[in-house]
């Protein structure tokens, strides 16, 4: 079971146009130039999916906020739905000849949709491919990009092409460990529209936690300005740091586990927080499950536990991993505001002073609310 994601252009149109000498096409005519054309010779979408498509696949067309976008897309719709394939098509908001709108809502909107999709279709076990043919030449580079960071096999042809090309999915895992570092922040600005100022007043609070982490200070704040994008008074993610935090957020969820154990002081000490608290615990139990997302910035300190996150964070917990049998053995949760972080700090944490560890469930790590 596969469902191809097709971003949709205008070429339906000007070959039709071309061919019929009609510069007035409605979706009737323009499905009825694809039923009886050349799929390779009607447009970019169908010379490539004749080249794609299986029987059982979905189809799901990506289309621009435009006239001709419209009509192409749903001209398509119909004609593949004609042949018996699932077809749908989305409209992307913003997605237009307006640059301002396009380069800041348009493609980040078409961010979001994509990842969407594929997290949705892969829920259903079904296996994505992405069409990334038609449209604007930045949408084909943002449909690749996410194809790369999410592992789906991205495919190409141009009209003058005799073969299509496919870009697999990358065999190496991609780095997302400073997302992680900053989730917060990201969480954050992700979330509502932000001014300028506070966003400003945000980055420099972090700066200033991060004044005793030199290695932080100097990557953390200046690389978080290179995925953010200024208009009118307001900050917000760019495109490609649309990409890359979405990305990150499914790949938490989707990769390789490590298990967790908890010591039974570590539990009850959990059990007794308020719930906001707990929530950012939980927060890093979920970053812990995923090795390479903490691996490289926890620290040793006095003992042989490591501690993590660093630098800018009020919680933080004291950990033995056990990088042999994929576990993470949690000894201690900690705080710089009840001064339970200093404390463990001066006394050391050992790993064989803890002798009862539970293991973690998926829903104590997970769930909003246990």
């Amino acid at each position: 079971m596969r469902t191809i994601i097709s971003t949709v252009g205008k070429s339906l149109l000007g070959n039709a146009s071309r061919k019929l000498q009609d510069n007035n096409l409605d979706i009737k005519k323009l499905t009825n130039f694809l039923r009886h054309g050349d799929d390779i010779k009607s447009s970019a979408e169908s010379n490539s999916l004749s080249r794609l498509t299986e029987n059982g696949d979905k189809l799901i067309f990506l289309h621009s906020s435009t006239e001709e976008g419209r009509l192409c897309a749903k001209s398509l719709v119909s004609y593949y739905a004609n042949k018996g394939f699932e077809t749908e098509e989305i409209e992307i908001e913003d997605l237009d000849y307006e640059e301002s709108q396009f380069k800041m809502r348009g493609l980040r909107f078409l961010v979001e949709n994509i990842i969407e999709i594929i997290e949705n279709e892969r829920g259903k076990n079904r296996k994505v491919l992405i069409n990334a043919t038609g449209g604007f030449k930045a949408e084909i580079a943002y449909a690749t990009m996410i194809g790369l960071l999410l592992k789906v096999p991205v495919y190409y042809i141009h009209e003058v092409f005799n073969d299509i090309i496919e870009m697999p999915p990358s065999p190496i895992n991609w780095d997302f460990s400073f997302i992680a570092e900053f989730e917060d922040f990201f969480n954050w600005i992700n979330k509502d529209l932000r001014k300028t100022d506070e966003v400003d007043n945000k980055l420099n609070d972090i700066m200033n936690k991060l004044k005793s982490n030199y290695t932080l200070k100097n990557k953390g704040v200046n690389d978080i300005r290179m995925l953010l994008a200024e208009e009118e008074g307001y900050t917000m993610l760019s495109p490609t740091g649309q990409t890359y935090f979405k990305s990150y957020k499914s790949y938490l969820y989707s990769a390789e586990k490590t298990d967790l154990l908890i010591s039974d002081k570590a539990r009850k000490q959990l059990k007794s927080l308020e719930p906001a608290i707990t929530s950012e615990f939980k927060n890093i139990f979920k970053k812990l499950t995923v090795r390479e997302l903490w691996s490289a910035s926890a620290a040793h300190k006095k003992g042989d536990c490591l501690v993590y996150p660093q630098g800018h964070k009020n919680e933080r917990i004291f950990l033995y991993d056990n990088s042999v049998d994929n576990e993470i053995y949690i000894c201690e949760l900690t705080r710089h505001s009840d001064d339970s972080y200093e404390n463990m700090l001066e006394s050391g944490v050992w790993f064989e002073d803890y002798n009862n560890f539970s293991e973690l469930s998926p829903k104590e790590i997970w769930s909003e609310n246990n």
